[in-house]
């Protein structure tokens, strides 16, 4: 498909925030994947925006094939598609919508739909979050050490490190060997690279 996608993130959202972040991704997976599949040109875009209220909500716009009317109430619903050859046409099992809407409702949450046949439609949820920022240790010119052997592990870490504290120094470290660190040092330790940990030493003890 020749698709546009776009993201538009609002600049209050930064920090580290307190949430599931795996149900959030499954509910984001649901939706995007539901544009995709019901919008055959055009675009879809993706906005997450913070509240005044604090909450974050995040609407999946995309210029589909729309939803009729009277078919908006029931699409939460299990097994709930807009016509029964969507089924054969579009595939799916008509459950993502219904499991989104039970993840967000256990958040704490909600999410509603706003369409119009041929014109598109609009997904959106509401979640309360909680921001971590003000708790986040201060790294400016610390040294963290970062216990792993993956190295796809490492540089998301490192990334978001240096976008906290563009200041710290992020190094890897080898569990397999003695790792020497200063009272004022952060270690951050993967629990497979623990499991092969051999020696740690703090200052001169």
């Amino acid at each position: 498909k020749r698709l546009e996608y776009h993201c538009q993130i609002d600049p209050k959202i930064e920090g580290a925030y307190l949430g599931d972040e795996t149900r959030l991704k499954q509910v984001l997976v649901n939706l995007i994947g539901n544009s995709v599949k019901f919008t055959p040109t055009g675009s879809i875009c993706v906005i997450a925006d913070k509240l005044e209220d604090g909450r974050l909500q995040v609407k999946v716009v995309d210029s589909g094939i729309g939803i009729p009317a009277d078919k908006l109430e029931a699409i939460f619903t299990s097994f709930s598609q807009v016509d029964v050859s969507d089924n054969r046409k579009y595939g799916g099992t008509g459950l993502g919508l219904t499991i989104s809407k039970s993840i967000v409702k256990a958040m704490g949450g909600d999410i509603s739909v706003q369409s119009e046949e041929a014109k598109g439609s609009t997904f959106s949820f509401i979640v309360p979050i909680q921001s971590q920022t003000a708790e986040t240790t201060d790294l400016k010119n610390k040294f963290v050490g970062i216990l792993t052997q993956n190295s796809v592990l490492f540089e998301t870490l490192n990334t978001y490190l240096k976008s906290l504290t563009p200041d710290c120094k992020v190094e890897p470290l080898n569990p397999e060997i003695t790792i020497d660190l200063q009272p004022d040092d952060v270690l951050i330790v993967e629990y497979k690279a623990w499991q092969k940990l051999s020696t740690v030493r703090i200052g001169n003890y």
